[in-house]
């Protein structure tokens, strides 16, 4: 008989510790079995905890990398949206002021364009009153020193003529007489015979000569006169004066004053 003290007899259902001396054998075979068995079992388990372990702080750090990558997407996409919108927000403040640009630019040409029509229709009323004044001054002078001022036009213009025919409306025929005796003979300009003819109206002044025909008429000085004050009127609109200014505005007045309507002999 065998006293089986070892706590490990429990599994062999020898609850009282006491096997036969035929049973030692199976027994202890048995125990050794089950004790390795044990063993293994810790081995294993102590294996799978370490295991499970590791696989837990593989799992951590790679849920901490996503995290941490989420965040850093999260956070470009964060700067991506402010930077597009910055730039919404520039494109919208350059559109805007743009359209600012061109509606100012409108306006202003309109504007500009309204401010030329006025001062266009103010240069030919202010023209239109000088004109007027110059042509009342002009008409109350005697026609004695117009048709003298047109005779000495007449030597200038036709310095090369030989012989002329001053053709004049019957009223003025004798102030004509008078203007050539107050000028006096000239020996270098052509000799002027004054002729009255009545289908003339009355401060005409034309000059019939063999290289040409001059017309000095009043009506055709003050039509010149007019167009050098329209013109001059608007010069000084567009321009300020200077001394140049001046010095060719009194150049056009004299050209205007020479550029008289010549004709030839066959009109």
């Amino acid at each position: 008989m065998l006293i089986w003290s070892s706590p490990a007899g429990a599994g062999l259902h020898s609850p009282t510790g006491i096997l036969r001396a035929a049973e030692f054998e199976t027994a202890t075979t048995a125990v050794a079995v089950l004790e390795g068995a044990r063993t293994e079992g810790d081995h294993l388990l102590a294996q799978a905890r370490q295991e499970a372990a590791g696989l837990l702080e593989a799992a951590a750090r790679q849920a901490q990398a996503l995290r941490d990558q989420a965040a850093a997407d999260a956070a470009a996409l964060v700067d991506q949206a402010r930077a597009d919108a910055r730039l919404l927000a520039e494109q919208a403040v350059a559109d805007a002021s743009e359209d600012a640009a061109r509606r100012w630019h409108a306006e202003f040409a309109a504007l500009q364009a309204s401010r030329d029509a006025a001062m266009a229709g103010m240069e030919k009323r202010l023209a239109a009153v000088v004109a007027m004044a110059v042509e009342r001054m002009v008409l109350a002078e005697p026609r004695q020193s117009l048709l003298q001022r047109a005779i000495l036009t007449l030597r200038d213009t036709l310095g090369d003529a030989r012989t002329a025919r001053l053709r004049v409306h019957p009223d003025d025929a004798e102030a004509a007489r008078a203007a050539l005796s107050a000028i006096g003979s000239d020996p270098d300009a052509p000799r002027v015979q004054v002729e009255a003819d009545a289908d003339l109206p009355p401060g005409s002044s034309i000059f019939d000569a063999d290289i040409g025909r001059l017309d000095t008429s009043l009506q055709v000085q003050l039509a010149g006169l007019r167009g050098a004050l329209e013109r001059a009127v608007r010069v000084a609109a567009e321009e300020p004066v200077t001394v140049a200014y001046a010095s060719r505005l009194g150049e056009d007045d004299g050209q205007d004053d020479d550029r008289l309507p010549r004709e030839d002999d066959d009109a």
